[in-house]
């Protein structure tokens, strides 16, 4: 996608700033470091509405926003041994931030969770006499044809 079209959306795939103190996106084009909402729950919708997008549209631009967001703006969220999680996922920090077991709220560790499972779903689609690789991922896939 061009980014004319993606205002909102970060390098990372991260989507949102907490320009008015809230879940929400802030003037357009307006993606400062610090203050990058980046909500690891945001991340999830945005592989799942870029995959739904792909498989519609079977466009390969909406895999790599899928592919993006789903390795960098979402995987940030959960640490390597997917006991601590963030809630946002700024891209600068004077704090240093540090990834909690519990962040208060269990929309992103439980939404993380379950997103993990599904991306050997999102790694291979199939269209009419096509298949499409959406991730670069180890693994395989059959696909049935249809005349």
């Amino acid at each position: 996608m061009e980014r004319r079209d993606r205002p909102q959306d970060y390098l990372t795939g991260g989507i949102g700033t907490a320009q008015y103190d809230d879940e929400g996106f802030g003037d357009p084009y307006l993606l400062p470091n610090r203050s990058a909402y980046c909500e690891s729950c945001a991340a999830i919708a945005h592989v799942l509405w870029q995959h739904r997008m792909a498989l519609l549209k079977a466009q390969a631009k909406y895999a790599d926003v899928m592919e993006l967001t789903l390795y960098n703006g979402m995987l940030s969220g959960i640490s390597i041994a997917g006991d601590k999680f963030f809630y946002q996922n700024p891209l600068a920090s004077d704090t240093g931030g540090e990834r909690r077991p519990w962040i208060g709220l269990s929309c992103c560790p439980t939404n993380l969770a379950r997103i993990i499972p599904q991306v050997g779903g999102l790694a291979y689609a199939q269209g009419k006499n096509q298949v499409y690789v959406n991730l670069y991922v180890a693994g395989g896939s059959r696909a049935t044809w249809w005349n």
